[in-house]
């Protein structure tokens, strides 16, 4: 029996409803894989249970794998956290950095107060979902009270680690929330950014 060919479609925040020059076999879930690919690409499940991933603008389109008699109606990417946080007491966190496929690249993580939409749209249509602000500017050039380690080479794995302290942040500052991404730097990638984490919130106590 053939599968069903679907549309996707860009649904803004705003609620315009675009469609898209992508088709997909009767896909069930669909998520957005930023390795090994620097631009990003779609990967869906069906209901049949094949996996298979498209490009985001349009191709190329390449099946996966097939698992026979299974009904697939969701799925979970892995590997996909690249920075995660470990509290190391109040206000106090362990930045946890993790490109497995970016060995020796330099990485940079970039704080921000004001959220993550709409982001910034890269030339190369990838988004960076943090709104940056003088926060962003300030960690950058290594002059945030309190970081470190949140720039610099990964190790052979493509880890790093990095500290968050605002255990000395005014009580006036309770409830206040930031958020971070990572990006791997290469000059030879588009934008000369490899690879773009998905955001991470934290709010103060």
């Amino acid at each position: 029996m053939p599968s069903l060919v679907s549309t996707l479609y860009k649904v803004t925040t705003g609620g315009t409803v675009t469609p898209t020059s992508i088709r997909v076999g009767d896909p069930k879930n669909l998520e957005v894989d930023e390795t090994p690919s620097a631009a990003g690409e779609y990967v869906f499940v069906t209901l049949w249970g094949s996996l298979a991933r498209v490009g985001r603008m349009g191709g190329p389109f390449t099946g996966l794998v097939g698992i026979p008699y299974v009904f697939a109606h969701d799925m979970v990417l892995d590997g996909v956290r690249n920075v995660s946080t470990v509290g190391s007491g109040t206000n106090r966190w362990e930045v946890l950095v993790d490109f497995p496929y970016d060995p020796g690249f330099t990485y940079a993580i970039l704080l921000g107060r004001s959220g993550y939409r709409p982001g910034v749209t890269l030339p190369d249509l990838r988004r960076l979902r943090l709104n940056p602000d003088a926060a962003t500017w300030a960690g950058l050039a290594g002059a945030l009270p309190g970081t470190s380690g949140l720039a610099g080479t990964l190790d052979a794995r493509g880890t790093a680690r990095g500290v968050i302290d605002l255990s000395r942040a005014p009580a006036s500052a309770r409830g206040q929330a930031f958020w971070m991404v990572g990006v791997v730097l290469d000059p030879a990638s588009p934008s000369s950014i490899r690879r773009i984490s998905p955001p991470v919130v934290l709010q103060l106590r």
